[in-house]
């Protein structure tokens, strides 16, 4: 390298110094333009640098790219570095000349060498910066987080401006059968679409952020309710051009926000939305609710009913009553279904008005175990007392599922009474989350192998229902009422074949079948001529007291007038 060289070069790298030092007025085409200066002076054709989050990232080369010199004749590599941060980010980088230039010498070499690793540096610490933010407000794969919506929701807030919003939470509804019908990588571009949709009608005005698996929260500007409330009823979303679009419609909960909440105003809005849309989500209300005064009421309710409950325990207000199952050719009493009455101040409160607000929480877990207690103490005093007995079966709520120690802790309970296992059978609503299935499996697998009777609920209501008996071992199937045909309707009916196929889809599989919610003899007369042998509903009898099911099991049943 010549004086003059040396000398342009010391110009050029004091400038280039100068750039990247001062974050203030740093101005990107400058050192752009000084790099493209220093790479003509020493003859390099191509500088690619490469920027990945971690190691990780970098073995599946998600990262970003960065080549802004590059004059297409830089054929042989001169240079390669690799540089990982104290904070494990890793930045690879290269530098190229061309085999038909003259080659460089060993000062210009380090001058290029040094040129580079002052870039390198520079682009460490400044695109961590930004990464290390890109982190702290995304999810793994870019949406928006919770941390995003907080920040969104608190500059609202100081500027005064939340009276202006509404937000809302919601669920993708059966997105699993999206997830199965398309796979997993099309349907990630789905929920993609429905995002930039959804965003896109709000516009910047707004945020949308990802919370988890298939559940958003969304913050609007008010004018755009109506649009975003269209969306959520349902909307067509396209994974590739010339493909058959999806149907998604949500669950959801809308909070119109009246007050500039200074203190924490997304835990305060989030709060209002958990609840409305849990109770969009739980089948008893509107699948989109408004959080409003009546809301409200329910929710002061929920929160008394809540907190009486270890009470209710301690003084065993929690009683069992049970619903006889009927063989139909016999009238016999085989078997019976274990439920919940909460007896409080000599009133019955039925089921529906308290086992929802247990669901929210691990008070649900609780009661489970108390009844599954409950009823092996009863099978236990009809065994030492010689009285008739029959197999009982137990619900299982979902959240009880999530207990990785599930069958054990069952198995548990009916061995500490000492009564056969398979006197007791353990009921399960089918479910269509991913996750929940996994545990399902785990716990079903446990009770098959310690011989504990298992039974699928409301079989056929979920999108579920055919992959849930594929991988499980079920002893018994409950076909829900909704498969009934109505009475009146011919028997070459399309719901008569619906019916018929799941009772034979049931014996094929070697699987007790029981219908549910029988109320009449011409329902009866159905199941006999399709060959279902077990009915469950209140044309034999609603859930019975103790006293009186004993009464029933021990007198040997139902009349067979009644078949």
């Amino acid at each position: 390298m010549d004086n003059n060289k040396r000398e342009r070069f010391h110009i050029l790298y004091e400038r280039f110094i100068d750039i990247i030092t001062d974050p203030e007025n740093f101005v990107k085409d400058a050192l752009i333009g000084t790099l493209k200066e220093l790479c003509e002076l020493l003859t390099i054709e191509k500088g690619v640098i490469n920027f990945y989050i971690n190691e990780e990232y970098e073995k599946k080369n998600i990262g970003e790219t960065f080549c802004d010199i590059d004059t297409k004749e830089g054929d042989t590599l001169l240079i390669s570095r690799k540089h990982i941060s104290n904070t494990g980010a890793v930045v690879t980088s290269a530098l190229y000349v061309s085999s038909k230039k003259p080659k460089l010498d060993e000062e210009e070499i380090d001058k290029a060498d040094l040129v580079l690793r002052s870039l390198i540096s520079f682009i460490s610490r400044n695109r961590l910066s930004t990464a290390i933010e890109d982190l702290g407000f995304h999810d793994e794969v870019g949406y928006n987080n919770t941390r995003a919506f907080t920040r969104f929701a608190t500059n609202l807030a100081l500027n005064n401006r939340l009276p202006e919003y509404t937000a809302c939470r919601y669920n993708l509804k059966h997105f699993a059968y999206v997830n199965q019908k398309l796979g997993r990588a099309n349907a990630d571009i789905v929920m993609r679409n429905h995002t930039n949709i959804m965003s896109s009608t709000i516009g910047e005005n707004g945020i949308v952020s990802r919370l988890g698996g298939d559940n958003f929260v969304a913050i609007f500007k008010r004018d755009h309710l109506d649009k975003v409330l269209d969306i959520l009823k349902g909307h067509d979303v396209y994974f590739q051009d010339g493909f058959e679009p999806m149907h998604l419609s949500s669950s959801a909960g809308i909070f119109d926000i009246t007050e500039n909440i200074i203190d924490n105003p997304s835990s305060y809005i989030l709060d209002k939305l958990q609840f409305a849309i849990q109770l969009a989500m739980n089948g008893r209300y509107n699948s989109i609710l408004f959080y409003d005064e009546k809301l409200r009421s329910i929710r002061e309710k929920m929160i008394t009913i809540d907190s009486l409950f270890d009470k209710a325990i301690a003084n065993k207000e929690f009683c069992v009553y049970y619903q006889p199952k009927v063989d139909v050719s016999t009238g016999e009493i085989v078997g019976a279904e274990a439920l919940c009455r909460w007896i409080k101040d000599n009133n019955v409160i039925p089921p529906d008005e308290f086992i929802p607000v247990f669901e929210r929480s691990s008070n649900i877990c609780k009661l489970d175990f108390y009844m599954l207690d409950a009823v092996c103490q009863d099978i236990r005093r009809w065994i030492d007392n010689n009285q008739k007995t029959s197999r009982i079966s137990v619900n299982l709520s979902r959240r009880s599922i999530m207990n990785s120690s599930l069958s054990d802790d069952i198995i548990k309970i009916i061995d500490k009474y000492d009564i056969p296992r398979n006197m007791i059978e353990m009921e399960l609503t089918e479910t269509v989350n991913e996750y929940e299935l996994k545990d399902l499996i785990h716990t079903v697998g446990g009770l098959n192998k310690a011989g504990i009777h298992v039974s699928v609920d409301d079989f056929g209501k979920g999108y579920s229902s055919l992959s849930l008996i594929k991988q499980l071992k079920w002893d018994v199937i409950k076909i829900d009422k909704c498969f009934l045909p109505d009475e009146n309707e011919p028997t070459n009916s399309f719901n008569h074949q619906i019916y018929k196929t799941m009772v034979s889809l049931t014996a094929a599989l070697g699987c007790e079948c029981i219908t549910e919610g029988i109320e009449t003899q011409k329902q009866l007369s159905i199941l006999k001529a399709n060959s279902c042998n077990i009915a469950q509903g209140y044309y034999f009898d609603k859930p019975l007291p103790k006293d009186v099911f004993e009464e029933k099991l021990n007198g040997g049943g139902y009349p067979k007038e009644m078949l």
